[in-house]
């Protein structure tokens, strides 16, 4: 049976949201809507913080979809989950609720509601079917997590009933594809064991540390066949049930490692952390409903898909890159660790300068925080950064993207830098305090040299990477 394929006679002229437009699945998502016609918006949660009812109310008064995809979502892998149980539950649950309630308030035509595997029973049959949603708690690491998007069917359910609101409600299993999150502290575990697996053949490692014992089971669905089945879901089904998505296929942990770990052409040993937790016992879904009901199934073999990833930008610059933007005077400085160009928008700024805390993060849509911890130097830090401000965001630039980094300081006006995503990374600086000079760091395959295309006292990029750069 061929694959079902959108159609361009259903969203033409279509206004269409997608929160976690800029995601990792949800670029994908937008990738598929653009070329028939529907006009797509996404936003970041600087324009946007869907955790605030007034915002929510703002975007939808603004933007007039007609149809609502809601990706947006605090996610990340077992670690992730355990550390931040409390946040991964209110704003996924705020999030969702407050996207649900004013769209209803806003002549939304529809809403998908996409949900998560996690919401399942640790103890479902297998393969999960939708009808044993309800049979039991869940794995109780992703419980949280699980539980808040899974308040998001109850809500869908309930203002069909009530308001004959359409929103829809989907399970997907767990994705893998280009461009996936792999910093190690957050990521699932396809982009985390590649990471390790290429980090370790490059350092020549003799082994590579893997979480828990190996036995426990999954089912991965290619992100390109997600943001498929999202999009039929959304133009052909219209029931109150939920849906599975995903390929039906079950690969136990040890064997994806040793997968990935034959196509990254890592040599050395895999040592089990068996004190690590493994997570849920099993996954597998009953694919039926989504075949039956909007003829959506996977196309993308597993092995394919997984060469893929490994052979797309997450591989080839997984190796960190420092670029820094700093003030010399002050001894201050913003940075940005590029953990990954290409297509996945993976950030990490660099600490303060001479002090301690945890680096603030930029990772599609960035947290903007600076850094402090209560602890013997507290005192010195507070210090540091009542002097320094930082923040940033990530902006499309085309197919690329953008970084800007903003440090401000009591008596300067701020520092903006731009990062454009290459694998040849360049950034540009400006900076408007006349007191002070900058000092500027370009990243391989770039110069950087004082012009006056960035302003008097500006720099500007020049050689393979200048084409494009944008200034802040």
């Amino acid at each position: 049976m061929p694959n079902v394929e959108p159609t361009s006679a259903f969203w033409k002229g279509k206004r269409v949201t997608v929160t976690g437009g800029r995601g990792f699945l949800g670029r994908h998502v937008v990738d598929l809507l653009e070329p028939h016609a529907a006009e797509v918006f996404t936003f970041s949660s600087s324009e946007y913080d869907l955790t605030r009812q007034s915002n929510v109310a703002r975007m939808y008064a603004d933007q007039r979809p007609d149809i609502v995809i809601h990706l947006a979502a605090r996610v990340g892998g077992i670690g992730a989950n355990r550390a931040n149980p409390g946040s991964f539950f209110y704003e996924n649950a705020i999030m969702g609720i407050e996207v649900m309630e004013q769209a209803r308030h806003h002549n939304v035509s529809k809403l998908v509601q996409v949900g998560t595997v996690c919401a399942y029973p640790k103890f479902a049959p297998i393969p999960f079917s939708e009808d044993d949603l309800w049979q039991g708690y869940p794995e109780e690491t992703n419980a949280p997590y699980g539980l808040a998007k899974k308040m998001l069917l109850v809500q869908a359910q309930a203002y069909r009933q009530q308001y004959g609101f359409n929103a829809i409600y989907l399970l997907p299993v767990n994705l893998y594809g280009p461009g996936d999150n792999i910093d190690l502290e957050s990521s699932h575990v396809i982009p985390a064991l590649i990471r390790k697996c290429l980090e370790a053949r490059e350092a020549k490692a003799e082994s590579v540390e893997v979480w828990g014992t190996g036995t426990p089971t999954r089912e991965f669905l290619y992100v390109e066949d997600a943001a498929r089945a999202i999009v039929l879901a959304a133009e052909r089904y219209d029931k109150p049930d939920p849906v599975n998505i995903g390929s039906s296929q079950e690969i136990s942990i040890k064997d994806l490692v040793e997968l990935i770990v034959e196509l990254t052409g890592f040599k050395g040993a895999v040592v089990w952390n068996r004190s690590k937790p493994d997570g849920q016992p099993r996954r597998k879904l009953n694919v039926d409903r989504a075949q039956q009901e909007f003829g959506f199934r996977s196309s993308t073999p597993f092995r394919v898909g997984l060469s893929k990833t490994i052979s797309s930008g997450l591989a080839d610059h997984v190796r960190p890159r420092l670029v820094e933007v700093g003030v010399d005077r002050a001894g201050l400085h913003a940075g940005a660790e590029v953990i990954d160009v290409g297509r996945a928008r993976e950030w990490r700024a660099a600490k303060p300068a001479g002090g301690g805390g945890r680096a603030w993060r930029l990772a599609g849509v960035p947290h903007q925080a600076g850094a402090s911890k209560d602890g013997a130097d507290s005192r010195a830090r507070r210090k540091l950064l009542n002097r320094s401000r930082c923040g940033g965001q990530v902006e499309r630039l085309g197919d690329m993207v953008a970084l800007r980094i903003e440090q401000r300081e009591r008596h300067a006006a701020p520092i903006r830098a731009r990062v454009r995503a290459d694998p040849r990374v360049a950034i540009a600086h400006r900076h408007h305090a006349a007191a002070r000079r900058p000092r500027l760091h370009a990243g391989a395959g770039a110069e950087v040299e004082p012009g006056a295309a960035a302003g008097p006292r500006g720099h500007r990029a020049v050689g393979a990477d200048a084409p494009g750069l944008a200034w802040a």
